[in-house]
């Protein structure tokens, strides 16, 4: 609103700046958690996450639109992989079923009260201090979460679980008709587009019911 004010068209690629990576780059998310060490991951995507908070307030200072939009595009991406990664890793975390229906609930309350306190402290800081105050606030949540992942120790790579699930799946194909191998194969590998599929349905029918794409669209043609 600051760098291009009553623009429609401003808000529709803001809009797709953070819908599109969402849509694209979650799954890419899931598939670096299945392979490689979660706890190492979310470390790097906070720092990424801090790093790039800071950019957003050059693009202000630039007055840049484009700018704005890049950075934005760069950090809903960010944000698209490390999504899966944080939310897989609480499993690993604990050790029995009782605890993990705990932590998987507490996690879910965490969000909730995350999405409710942060919206209010964004205004608050945007009203007393600035847009470009909020951009540091995020950003210093972001360093403040690597830093509690460095204290966490351990490893949290799933890779040869993984593996192992695999060998059993093609195990599990031997002395079956070829027509089963067949169906079975075909169910593994459509399942990851079916997932997709059904995320995108999820996300028009949202933008449909609450009019929000229709909203977008009609300020972008008025």
């Amino acid at each position: 609103e600051q760098l291009v004010p009553d623009s429609g068209t401003a808000i529709s690629i803001l809009v797709a700046t953070k819908m599109i990576p969402m849509i694209i780059f979650t799954y890419f998310g899931g598939a670096l958690a299945d392979n490689l060490d979660r706890r190492k991951l979310m470390i790097a995507l906070d720092a990424w996450n801090a790093t790039i908070a800071i950019f957003y307030i050059l693009a202000l200072q630039s007055q840049s639109p484009n700018f704005f939009y890049i950075v934005s595009f760069i950090r809903h991406t960010v944000v698209a992989i490390y999504e899966p990664i944080t939310r897989s890793i609480v499993p690993l975390l604990v050790g029995s079923d009782d605890d993990l229906k705990i932590a998987m609930t507490m996690n879910g309350i965490a969000w909730a009260i995350t999405l409710a306190v942060g919206g209010t402290v964004a205004g608050w800081t945007a009203a007393r201090l600035g847009v470009g105050a909020c951009y540091i606030v995020d950003s210093s949540t972001y360093v403040i979460s690597t830093v509690v992942m460095l204290m966490v120790t351990g490893k949290y790579c799933v890779r040869e679980i993984a593996a192992t699930s695999v060998t059993s799946f093609l195990s599990s194909l031997e002395e079956k008709p070829m027509k089963y191998k067949f169906q079975r194969c075909l169910s593994f590998i459509l399942s990851p587009v079916v997932s997709f599929a059904r995320m995108f349905m999820q996300l028009m029918g949202f933008l449909i019911v609450c009019k929000f794409g229709m909203l977008v669209f009609m300020k972008a043609t008025g």
